[in-house]
């Protein structure tokens, strides 16, 4: 029997109005794949955390009225403190899906990451995986790459990676051969988007954070992996003047005759 928990008892865990995100009704759809197979669910829920009182209580309560799987939610526990739902219960994996400001960091309480990694579980974590200071991402990433050498899975939902669009490119770069070149290009609109967090590069990571970087993703998943050393990145912000993109920094030239990764956001 796997144990999951989830962090986070809001939209990107359990469903809303802002777009297809809910890690809980896949989880119900993984039983229902696992039921036919097997006959049994081998999956349960032993806890929700949310720091907002009362919200996991709510969201479990809403869960067990529409579930088609009523042994998956039986035993869960509801929590607003994480570390008393840590060490109170046992959890083999959790899905961490809370806003890019409250995990991600080295530093209590949005040390979320590194709690669990002492504690052997498992995490799928909901991108962007931190807007924290770069020496602090570097502190949990050290962490996690020490704790994943000894068998922790740690997983980031970059979703598009498993879309109908990526598998079919994968098929066709079999067929043809690897590819020389990767352009992308993301063209959307959320009319009911929360947009001060949106645009807030200190609570979310901004536009650039929450959505281009999904094509530094796709760009590995194709392309393969790259030297971080080659990388590097330009900020622009909304308030610089029109021509801004003219200034980009002499060192760019440097790389005219290799490789580079062009990301477009059109805002």
């Amino acid at each position: 029997m796997l144990r999951i928990a989830f962090i986070g008892a809001g939209q990107v865990n359990f469903g809303g109005g802002q777009g297809p995100w809910n890690h809980a009704k896949r989880l119900e759809d993984l039983c229902d794949s696992l039921h036919s197979e097997t006959g049994r669910v081998a999956l349960t829920v032993v806890g929700i955390f949310d720091s907002f009182s009362g919200q996991a209580q709510r969201v479990l309560e809403r869960q067990r009225s529409i579930t088609k799987h009523p042994a998956l939610w039986k035993d869960t526990q509801a929590f607003d403190d994480l570390y008393k739902m840590l060490d109170s219960i046992t959890i083999d994996a959790v899905f961490i899906g809370v806003p890019p400001e409250a995990h991600g960091s080295s530093q209590t309480p949005n040390d979320i990451e590194v709690q669990c990694a002492k504690r052997k579980i498992h995490m799928f974590i909901e991108k962007p995986i931190s807007c924290h200071p770069l020496g602090d991402v570097r502190q949990v990433s050290s962490v996690l790459a020490e704790e994943t050498k000894q068998g922790l899975v740690v997983s980031v939902g970059y979703m598009f990676r498993y879309s109908n669009a990526i598998k079919a490119m994968k098929q066709i770069i079999a067929t043809y051969g690897e590819p020389k070149a990767f352009m992308a290009r993301y063209n959307c609109a959320y009319s009911t988007i929360a947009k001060e967090a949106w645009w807030d590069v200190q609570s979310s990571g901004g536009p650039i954070v929450e959505q281009a970087t999904h094509f530094c993703d796709l760009a590995r998943c194709i392309m393969g992996d790259v030297d971080l050393e080659t990388v590097s990145g330009t900020s622009i912000k909304q308030t610089d003047p029109v021509g801004k993109l003219n200034s980009l920094p002499k060192h760019i030239e440097s790389y005219k005759n290799e490789f580079r990764l062009n990301v477009e956001f059109h805002v």
